[in-house]
């Protein structure tokens, strides 16, 4: 499969949306519903408080409850948007 620049598939009819993962995988928007879990591991999220911030098992857990009820996408905040919040180096 060949994406152009904008993440289109050109087919000879069908163009569809992807997303692209990485180099090797991609999302193909193909007109499904995708759920998607969010695990916020900063200290001062709004949704849990910080809960599962350092406690790796708790994170586990959720994850694996989140793709137990079908969830597609796992989306982990662990950059926290609240004005003046420190900035998280990737390495």
């Amino acid at each position: 499969n060949v994406y152009n620049k904008n993440g289109y598939r050109n087919d000879k009819d069908l163009i569809c949306r992807v997303t692209p993962i990485n180099e090797d995988k991609s999302i193909e928007w193909n007109g499904s519903s995708y759920g998607m879990g969010i695990l916020n591991v900063t200290e001062d999220s709004f949704s849990d408080g910080g809960e599962l911030l350092n406690n790796d098992k708790k994170l586990i857990e959720k994850a694996c409850e989140f793709v137990n009820a079908g969830v597609k996408i796992l989306d982990i905040g662990g950059q926290s948007t609240r004005p003046n919040a420190d900035f998280i180096d990737s390495k």
